[in-house]
């Protein structure tokens, strides 16, 4: 059965969407992968069909899901046109839903949001007038992170900068090679034409570290964009998630993620973009001293002091930076959070 919960966000949006015309010729398509979603997508839908540009149309795909995600997306869809459901025959994966969707989609622009996230209501409006008046292809926004079991909120995640930013693959790429919080995390907004144009899809050959080569291979070859420093997307992190985050900075992870990079660097040299070949050839050193790291902590874990004693001379000085970086993160990690403000969707 549908939740309490969930009714109740389907029978308001139904009565608030009244009049609402399907949308021709949309100017955004919003992607929404689904699996076992049940708890949060009615939410996350909720927050698309709130949004101030109205002519939009939202895409989801449940990718498989065993539990109610399919029954609830079925209701959403017989209250707002503008919502399309597609279901996939298996579990494929969000790369490849993701790239299902983007071969479906109609609008101008291409958004991506996560089933158990929020956005904004203003958001695509912002973004798209944004990419617009600086025509660009890509227009990323700053995030706000909500622990969704005190219901508290802390951000934005990017915080240095305060003005509107050009962005460039060395920009993206520095940004998110370092100890700190990835740009990775960001969500964009990108010209659908300009993603077919140049052939961009997902990587389903990865299971982490997707979103960052995505957007990389857009600047990679020739994007355009900027960055806002407004948080108007919403990264809801659970009990469930945050041990995904944890369990995603062990040695699957970084393996990955050289994996992902590397291939990003082959696109560089094919391109002849020698700034990102640069750019990513120092990302792939971090992080590999990142895997080397976290054999260190998996080795003092099981109290094989000579391996990590092993790990630590390799990486000698480097090996203090990143203690003390990641010392520090987790501090002020969770000094946020204890002085974290109640979040509210209209806040």
């Amino acid at each position: 059965m549908i939740s309490v919960r969930s009714a109740g966000i389907l029978r308001m949006a139904a009565i608030e969407q009244k009049g609402d015309m399907s949308s021709q010729n949309p100017i955004v398509s919003v992607l929404i992968p689904a699996y076992n979603a049940e708890k949060f997508i009615a939410a996350a839908v909720d927050s698309a069909r709130r949004q101030t540009l109205r002519n939009i149309e939202i895409i989801i795909c449940n990718d498989g899901s065993s539990d109610q995600t399919e029954m609830i997306l079925k209701e959403i869809a017989t209250i707002d046109p503008r919502v399309k459901v597609v279901n996939n025959s298996g579990n494929l994966g969000v790369s490849s839903t993701r790239n299902i969707m983007l071969q479906n989609a109609c609008g101008r622009w291409i958004a991506f949001l996560d089933a158990d996230d929020l956005m904004d209501s203003r958001r695509l409006e912002t973004l798209v007038n944004l990419g617009n008046h600086h025509q660009v292809d890509v227009v990323i926004d700053n995030l706000i992170w909500i622990n969704v079991d005190a219901n508290k909120c802390v951000g934005p995640a990017v915080r240095i900068i305060s003005e509107n930013l050009p962005l460039s693959p060395t920009t993206f790429i520095n940004r998110s090679s370092t100890i700190g919080f990835s740009w990775g995390y960001l969500q964009p907004i990108i010209r659908t034409n300009w993603i077919r144009q140049n052939e961009i899809s997902f990587d389903s050959q990865l299971k982490i570290g997707e979103d960052f080569c995505f957007l990389c291979s857009c600047f990679i070859d020739g994007a355009t964009g900027i960055f806002l420093p407004e948080p108007m997307y919403y990264y809801r992190i659970s009990s469930q998630s945050a041990t995904t985050l944890r369990e995603n900075k062990g040695k699957y992870s970084f393996e990955q993620l050289i994996t992902g990079t590397q291939k990003l660097l082959e696109r560089a040299k094919f391109c002849g973009n020698a700034e990102a070949e640069a750019a990513l050839h120092d990302r792939v050193e971090f992080l590999a001293d990142m895997l080397v790291f976290s054999g260190i902590v998996d080795s003092m874990r099981t109290m094989d002091i000579a391996s990590a004693v092993k790990g630590m001379m390799r990486l000698r000085f480097r090996f203090l930076k990143i203690f003390f970086y990641r010392v520090r993160q987790k501090l002020v990690w969770k000094l946020q959070w204890q002085f974290a403000k109640p979040f509210s969707l209209d806040h």
